[in-house]
């Protein structure tokens, strides 16, 4: 649902959407600026508002980041671009799984890419892990760090300690990667 809220005569356009696994109210923004509010399913709508009034100066901070920084990766390619280089960049992935997985030993049941506008990787619960297309459009050192942390993920399914050990058995700079990362 399509909302919009005025904070300091400024315009915030928001989407706010429903889901049943999130836990809390969850606020995102964009690589192109769209601003999105998720609610669990429970949680009333009056709070998607006051949740943006709440976080009015983040959110218009972050959206005058943005446009300082010009469009990163995820937004400069289009579905043209995915479709052209679907099969590279799964081969690429594929290649870099087995690579890592030698020093873990996991077990995953699949290996996809998809054309995804905010985020770099998921693992699903079943041992599905997919990535982002995009990822060979990154740095050697950034796209192994993504594929790692998604199999690290088939071992411990949360960001706790013992998760970033493990991370950090083969990418001990992770922090500052995560860091860099952050504003493609």
């Amino acid at each position: 649902m399509e909302k919009t809220l005025t904070v300091s005569g400024k315009e915030i356009p928001y989407c706010m959407k429903r889901s049943k696994r999130a836990r809390s109210v969850r606020l995102s923004v964009s690589c192109e600026g769209a601003v999105s509010v998720t609610l669990p399913w429970f949680v009333p709508d009056m709070l998607a508002e006051r949740f943006v009034r709440a976080k009015a100066d983040w959110i218009l901070r972050k959206i005058a980041e943005m446009v300082a920084q010009g469009k990163p990766i995820l937004a400069k390619t289009g579905k043209r671009e995915y479709e052209k280089r679907r099969d590279e960049a799964l081969a690429f992935v594929t290649e870099r799984v087995r690579f890592w997985n030698r020093v873990y030993g996991f077990e995953y049941k699949a290996i996809t890419v998809r054309n995804q506008k905010t985020r770099w990787g998921s693992c699903s619960r079943e041992g599905r892990l997919s990535f982002n297309w995009r990822l060979i459009l990154l740095p050697p050192g950034m796209a192994d760090y993504v594929v790692v942390h998604e199999l690290c993920h088939l071992a411990h399914f949360d960001h706790s300690p013992a998760f970033w050990a493990l991370v950090a058995r083969t990418v001990p700079d992770h922090r500052e990667i995560r860091k860099r990362m952050k504003n493609l």
